[in-house]
């Protein structure tokens, strides 16, 4: 499938225009953000989940089954 993208918005392919009320081009609301402000929007979404994964997987780790099948407190 192709994309038709166009600096005012995303034309509609005429297959699909019945399922979008007509609509022929779908505009853009906003302006794209500059490639810099994704950078660090990516960067500061995965450090405090690498910090979540990391504290359940020691919790979940304290409280695993042993072998006997007890799971220490």
């Amino acid at each position: 499938m192709c994309v038709h993208r166009t600096p005012e918005g995303v034309i509609i392919p005429e297959v699909l225009r019945p399922f979008m009320g007509g609509m022929e081009i779908m505009k853009f609301t906003q302006k794209p953000p500059k490639a810099s402000d994704l950078a660090d929007k990516l960067r500061n979404q995965s450090a405090p989940d690498a910090a979540v994964a990391s504290a359940s997987a020691s919790s979940a780790s304290a409280s695993a089954p042993k072998a006997d099948g007890k799971v220490d407190q």
